[in-house]
């Protein structure tokens, strides 16, 4: 008796083999976990910013350690906006685009038309206002305190932190969305 789980999947109108669905599924998740920038942009920018408090925690928390401070984990190094610009562009760029360009490909031309689209601005915006978006989360990213790094990943994970005003917003100080 063959087992369920080792039968051909009928999808997309095609049988698939079980390491095919596998691997589609794989794809999906890598694509979910990634695609902050192809969310709308204050949601895809509030998620930006709170990575980047993340990543500067843990250089403050390694350079408090003596261990070597990771790339783009220090906020030291040169000025911040260059940094978070950088990371922000080379991210899309190097692992978001060619993955979800691909996917949403495979999904077809609408899905392709909604994410591609909004990556591209995404991309656009970092590129030519980075420093603006950066400026719009106020002095976070220029504060050092190594003592408060154990406490981001917690902090981060409260339910509407950013929309409370107690976090990175993506927003310009006047409210109104960059």
């Amino acid at each position: 008796m063959q087992r369920p789980f080792r039968q051909p999947v009928n999808l997309f109108g095609e049988h698939l083999e079980r390491k095919d669905v596998r691997l589609l599924l794989l794809m999906a998740l890598h694509a979910a976990d990634i695609c902050n920038p192809a969310k709308p942009r204050e949601l895809s920018l509030q998620w930006s910013a709170r990575v980047m408090e993340e990543f500067f925690a843990q250089g403050d928390r390694e350079r408090a350690l003596g261990l070597p401070i990771s790339p783009f984990m220090d906020r030291t190094k040169e000025p911040v906006t260059t940094t978070i610009t950088k990371c922000q562009v080379g991210f899309i760029n190097v692992l978001v685009r060619p993955l979800l360009s691909e996917w949403a490909a495979f999904l077809g031309a609408e899905a392709e038309r909604d994410i591609i689209v909004t990556l591209e601005a995404t991309l656009r915006l970092w590129e030519t206002s980075g420093a603006k978006v950066i400026d719009s989360w106020g002095d976070f990213a220029t504060k050092s305190d190594a003592s408060k790094a154990d406490d981001v990943v917690v902090e981060l994970g409260k339910k509407g932190t950013a929309a409370a005003g107690k976090g990175p917003r993506a927003t310009t100080k006047g409210g109104k969305g960059l």
